[in-house]
């Protein structure tokens, strides 16, 4: 509240010495406000924005130095990681997983090519058995014919 009332009698001041003194010549047209106006004028515009530019640069500094301390916490933990031994047959075993990737799309590939084989295989295993069928089917009424026409 004591900035409002700081900020009104500013205002009320620079309101009350508004009255300028405007001199003008043959070239040149000049303004000039009493010392005592831009003063007033000043200490208002201060007073109204100099606690937000306190806040502000607060708030800046306060998120420097987080960031600062995450700086020095990433560091510290690559550091503490990159000195762990144990670390390293990970680090190789985890730079071969592209290959074995691709070594695994390869074998899922060839894989898929026998299984259309296989099928392609059955279906023909099932039509040559079915014609072996149809063909002793028709032997063995030949057969029977042949023996009906030998007995009769």
């Amino acid at each position: 509240e004591q900035s409002m009332s700081a900020e009104g009698v500013a205002v009320e001041q620079a309101e009350q010495a508004i009255p300028a003194v405007i001199t003008a010549s043959e070239h040149e047209e000049a303004i000039q406000f009493d010392p005592q106006t831009v003063d007033a004028l000043s200490n208002g515009f201060l007073d109204s924005f100099q606690p937000m530019f306190e806040q502000v640069t607060k708030h800046l500094k306060e998120l420097q130095h987080s960031q600062q301390e995450m700086m020095v916490a990433i560091k510290t933990e690559d550091e503490n990681l990159s000195a762990l031994p144990q670390l390293k047959p990970a680090v190789d075993s985890l730079s071969k997983v592209p290959q074995y990737l691709g070594n695994l799309q390869t074998l899922r590939k060839d894989m898929d090519t026998l299984s259309d084989r296989v099928e392609k295989l059955k279906r023909r295993t099932m039509k040559i058995m079915q014609r072996k069928q149809g063909d002793e089917n028709q032997a063995a009424e030949k057969r029977a014919r042949e023996q009906a026409q030998q007995r009769g």
